[in-house]
């Protein structure tokens, strides 16, 4: 996984950095990161290890790709199994991914 990731690494402090932030257990420390499909890519691995932290939604919205803003919160939705009104939230600010978010969230309340 790594191998693919470092490829795209704008700075070698990234490269460097980005598996130190892994191991320190710290998802705010994504943000710090200069190439943005890494930051995204930090956050994505924080929230599949605790997709019911709280605190990953206020780093989302810190994002600097819009993308990866909306990826961040559909994957907090998902991977939190979110249904009702929380996922109703989370999906209203997963942008593009909004309406799978909404069908992935009404499938798990089937």
């Amino acid at each position: 996984m790594f191998g693919l990731i470092f490829m795209s690494c704008s700075t070698q402090s990234d490269a460097i950095r980005y598996p130190q932030i892994l191991e320190d257990g710290k998802a705010k420390h994504c943000l710090e990161l200069q190439d943005l499909e890494l930051q995204g890519d930090c956050l994505s691995s924080f929230i599949k290890k605790d997709p019911l932290n709280h605190d990953i939604s206020e780093l989302c919205l810190k994002l600097s790709s819009q993308k990866w803003q909306s990826e961040c919160f559909f994957q907090l939705s998902d991977e939190g199994e979110h249904i009702g009104e929380s996922a109703i939230l989370l999906c209203s600010q997963s942008g593009e991914f909004e309406e799978d978010c909404l069908r992935h969230a009404g499938a798990r309340q089937v």
